[in-house]
């Protein structure tokens, strides 16, 4: 997938004019050689890339008659070569001419078939992963109207030439527009003409019964300006026919007919794929180049004037240069070689570095048992002291049961921001939850300055916030949601075992974070506070969610850090390969995620005793919540590692400080149950 991805960006600009397409960069050189198999010819390149300061390539063909009996024979003839690119002639006409017109995004073939491809969007293609950037696209439209859609456009010449072929009721539109079948039907329209005594004084000769007798070059000798009507006596001659002068004209006419329509139906579709791709873009009005190849097109004296005219009246708000390609796609397909030459060799020096970052189910399963052997270890005091997953008690040992009521305030303290809540509680058949909350930004150098100064900070923001809400002079109580490893010797004590995320204040370490908070109350001395519970922030996300799902008995974070731009120069190759390596460090982390959920459900199960375990995960965080496959290979690392287990992810959409009034309001509940 990787090399697909790199080729797509290699083939076009990943926005307009911000970054140039790069089809043979400077590392490219060497000798490839190139075949181009697709129609009464086989050819064979030899293209020499250079880099003498100047990129530079050099083209060599020889052309081969490719006998009727092989291209309908069995295809069991191969040559031992490197294959290193197999690309559809569309495509390589697309690069042949992009190597000299920068804005070609669109490959045309018109001749013995007719096939297109373009540049789209890989947010649109739902059959490869990755939605940034542009890949090419092969229509294959030959089969357009193999559906019926054409059935109306469709003649009965079209019809009985569909009958005689080798693939009836296949690639409709193809046999319309390509210079394999026009001859050959311009044979049966005027075979139809003459047995109707319109031509030739209706007698008909054995040639013009022959199918095949017509062939393109004959259309297209008949066509011609000056010596069309000689050309035209001429080869109806040759069939056996004696043509008048009004003959010649008629049958000049027919030829017209067929190559205009082919040209016509060719420039509509070609319209809809430039319409297409302007939308893509979102422009108003789009300049762009259309790379062409095919016999048709190149030596019919007037089809592509005819196409360019129909194009320019369909799409009048795309400005489009049609570059008949001089080289053939043989050329593009030496040019995608010699990308993926360079790539094959780059792709083992990336899967090497990558390696330690791909975890197998194997390493998984190690991982999950691993977490469960330390999962027993923080549990038990003699091993608790050495553990490295040090299972902290939180003293939360209720959730709601629905009689909580009442106004709580809580604090939420986890990063940057500090958030100040007011919780109001209703119970009853009316059970709900209402919130109001401001945040606040805590600077740099009160996170890294004193302890002091931190949590005056904090209580300057709680008057604020109390004075905001009318309610300076209420002692309401309080949840203190602490989003650092603390240890807690009751609900409402907790002891700071040591500082995270970015803040470094002095004098906490060691030191009960809710005396901390309560000493600063006292000096500012203009309200005073309930602190009811200390509550670490998956506590508080399990009790939200668990309010809403009984079934809620597990608490998840998963936090992501955003990365500054270092501001150095890079290539959409480069970019791709950053992509890849990020890719590859969040699927670990999701997987490693999920076996660390995986030991701890698999632990509730073995413990409860029974066989199967449906539970409810709370998940709150952004790297959960906003990383585009996090949580999808999250889920399905647990549903590999704990099979037994039927969990639900539930996302904490009010976040951990809802939880902390909730726990608040139990222990308030459990403390008047305990006192009566």
């Amino acid at each position: 997938m990787f090399a697909v991805h790199l080729l797509a960006f290699h083939f076009t600009k990943l926005k307009e004019d911000q970054i140039k397409k790069d089809f043979i960069p400077s590392e490219e050189k060497g000798d490839f050689l190139a075949v181009d198999v697709g129609g009464s010819q086989f050819r064979a390149h030899r293209v020499k890339v250079s880099d003498d300061g100047k990129q530079s390539s050099q083209l060599e063909s020889k052309f081969y008659p490719t006998p009727k009996e092989v291209i309908q024979g069995n295809g069991t003839e191969d040559i031992d070569l490197d294959v290193l690119a197999l690309v559809n002639d569309t495509v390589g006409t697309m690069m042949t001419c992009g190597y000299d017109d920068q804005r070609c995004e669109i490959g045309l073939i018109i001749g013995t078939g007719t096939n297109a491809c373009y540049m789209e969007e890989m947010r649109h293609i739902d059959l490869v992963e990755g939605d940034e950037g542009r890949m090419c696209i092969n229509t294959e439209w030959g089969a357009f109207g193999d559906d019926g859609a054409l059935d109306d456009l469709r003649t009965e010449f079209d019809r009985e030439l569909d009958l005689g072929s080798l693939n009836p009721g296949k690639q409709l539109f193809e046999k319309m527009i390509s210079s394999l079948h026009l001859g050959e039907l311009v044979r049966l329209i005027l075979l139809k003409m003459t047995k109707e005594g319109l031509l030739f004084n209706g007698k008909v000769s054995t040639a013009l019964l022959t199918k095949g007798k017509i062939e393109m070059k004959h259309v297209s000798a008949m066509e011609k300006y000056k010596e069309g009507l000689s050309n035209t006596k001429e080869i109806l001659t040759e069939l056996d026919l004696f043509p008048s002068e009004e003959d010649c004209i008629a049958v000049q006419h027919v030829c017209t007919i067929v190559s205009f329509r082919s040209a016509n139906l060719c420039a509509a579709a070609l319209a809809a794929i430039l319409t297409r791709l302007r939308e893509n873009k979102k422009l108003l009005r789009m300049r762009t180049t259309v790379g062409i190849d095919g016999g048709l097109y190149k030596t019919h004296p007037q089809y592509a004037k005819r196409l360019h005219k129909v194009v320019r009246r369909l799409v009048p708000n795309c400005d489009v240069r049609f570059l008949l390609s001089v080289s053939g796609s043989g050329k593009g397909a030496a040019m995608v070689t010699a990308v993926a030459y360079r790539l094959a060799a780059q792709r083992k020096q990336i899967n090497a570095a990558l390696a330690p970052f791909l975890l197998s189910l194997e390493t998984l399963r190690e991982v999950k048992n691993k977490m469960r052997t330390e999962l027993e270890y923080g549990l038990k005091r003699e091993t608790q002291a050495s553990a490295t997953v040090k299972m902290l008690p939180t003293y939360v040992c209720g959730t709601p049961d629905g009689t909580e009521k009442g106004k709580f305030l809580a604090l939420d303290l986890g990063g940057t921001n500090f958030r100040v809540l007011l919780v109001k509680i209703r119970s009853g058949r009316r059970r709900s939850v209402q919130m109001y909350n401001k945040i606040f930004a805590i600077p740099l150098e009160i996170m890294q300055g004193t302890g002091e100064e931190l949590f005056d900070h904090i209580v300057q923001c709680i008057a604020d916030f109390l004075e905001y809400m009318g309610i300076k002079g209420a002692r309401l109580p309080l949840g203190f949601t602490f989003s650092f490893p603390c240890r807690q010797a009751s609900i409402d004590k907790g002891t700071l075992v040591g500082w995270t995320k970015g803040f470094k204040a002095t004098d906490c370490e060691g030191e009960d974070v809710v005396d901390m908070l309560r000493e600063a109350i006292r000096r500012r001395n203009e309200f005073d506070l309930d602190i009811v519970a200390v509550v670490n922030d998956t506590v508080g996300t399990m009790m939200t969610c668990g309010y809403e799902d009984p079934n809620c008995e597990i608490g998840l974070i998963a936090v992501r850090r955003i990365l500054q731009q270092l501001g150095l120069d890079s290539t959409c190759e480069d970019s791709i390969i950053v992509k890849e390596v990020c890719g590859a460090v969040s699927k670990r982390a999701a997987q490693l995620c999920g076996a660390g959920l995986a030991a701890i459900v698999e632990k509730k199960r073995e413990d409860r005793g029974v066989d199967h375990l449906q539970i409810t995960v709370g998940v709150d965080g952004t790297l959960y919540k906003l990383h585009p496959h996090f949580s999808r290979i999250l889920r399905e690392t647990v549903k590999e590692l704990a099979p037994k287990c039927d969990v639900t992810f539930m996302l904490s959409e009010d976040g951990s400080g809802k939880g902390a009034a909730l726990i608040t309001a139990v222990a308030k509940r459990l403390h008047n149950v305990g006192q009566k």
